[in-house]
């Protein structure tokens, strides 16, 4: 350990080499010694053995702030409580189980301070601050999932996370593996983390058959859905009987107040008022396979309209249809159903429906 004021003044040759000895010494071993140097100058280096830092003289030659570590170990794990303290500086904490990491007075730490938290378990680190201090403005943070970590940094009177706080584990895999399925998001807190990949935006249906039977209800539709479209494949009667769409939600289906027609060739019947439903086909021929899509798509609050074309190729049938329906009571649309005109049952084909 050597200090200088590194001010050589005039005198003998070998109290010059004494001085110049002394000067050189300091410089290489940044100035180390228990206590600060007598005569310090802007952006002058200190190793601090005290603390244990290095430390640097600020450009107005009026106080010091840490500059790095002196010991040369990144890595210190943990498992019980621990308060974090100035010779702490940049160090990496590997910690494992359910504890509380505190962190010395913002003050005593001083600018620039900073070190890095890692939860390697599957416990919750909490990170807390000294006395009312804060980080990131709130009293504590808490890292409650495996391999989440924080990088903390102290500005002399609070703590802010500058970095980490997404490397939360998947099982056994994580972020940094590529795990299939996962990708970078936020939690429900607003802390970036690996959340899983989120579903396909349009949601299928488990799909019926349509071979028997004389109604097809498609349920589990959510009352937060906007659009749902129904398709049908070669869907027949065993008669002469037509389609009819309707719609429901918690007070049941409903059969009357659809606005619109159906129009097949050059026949159309206009439903408005009618009690049946939206009619999807009409004058219908016995064992006519229906192909096609219908779309429902939410225009306000409770109003949905219902349009789409369905067609059977082995008859040359189209048949286009448009109709709008309100849901009243304050209910959603969470289900749609299928029936006939009359009494004829199913037949052939199946149904499915996707929703958004």
């Amino acid at each position: 350990m050597s200090q200088s004021d590194l001010n050589i003044g005039n005198q003998s040759g070998a109290g010059y080499r004494a001085a110049v000895n002394t000067a050189l010494q300091a410089l290489v071993s940044q100035s180390s010694g228990d206590t600060e140097p007598a005569t310090t100058y802007p952006h002058q280096l200190w190793a601090d053995t005290t603390t244990g830092l290095i430390k640097q003289r600020t450009a107005g030659n009026d106080g010091w702030f840490v500059a790095g570590n002196l010991s040369g170990s990144v890595f210190a794990t943990k498992t019980s409580n621990y308060t974090a303290t100035i010779s702490d500086y940049d160090g990496i904490f590997l910690c494992n189980g359910t504890f509380t990491f505190s962190l010395s007075a913002a003050a005593s730490l001083g600018d620039g301070w900073s070190c890095t938290i890692k939860n390697t378990g599957t416990g919750t680190i909490t990170i807390d601050p000294s006395g009312s201090e804060t980080i990131d403005g709130s009293a504590t943070l808490s890292l409650s999932a495996q391999y989440q970590q924080a990088t903390i940094v102290c500005d002399g009177g609070a703590f802010y996370v500058v970095s980490g706080l997404i490397a939360k584990s998947i099982g056994t895999a994580h972020l940094k593996n590529g795990t299939a399925g996962y990708l970078l998001g936020f939690d429900g807190s607003g802390v970036a983390a690996v959340v899983p990949t989120p579903t396909s935006h349009e949601t299928s249906g488990p799909g019926y058959s349509t071979t028997s039977g004389t109604s097809v209800e498609l349920t589990g539709i959510p009352t937060t859905a906007t659009r749902v479209t129904v398709s049908f494949d070669r869907v027949s009667l065993s008669g002469t009987d037509n389609l009819v769409l309707q719609i429901g939600g918690a007070q049941g289906y409903m059969s009357a107040n659809y606005y619109g027609s159906v129009m097949s060739g050059a026949s159309q019947v206009n439903e408005n008022n009618g009690g049946i439903g939206a009619r999807l086909t009409y004058s219908s021929a016995a064992a006519t396979l229906w192909c096609g899509q219908v779309m429902l798509a939410k225009i306000l609050d409770n109003v949905w309209s219902i349009s789409g074309i369905l067609s059977c190729p082995a008859n040359s049938s189209l048949s286009q249809f448009a109709y709008s329906k309100e849901i009243t009571g304050g209910n959603y649309l969470t289900k749609v159903r299928i029936v006939p005109t009359g009494t004829n049952t199913f037949d052939s084909g199946g149904i499915n429906y996707s929703y958004i």
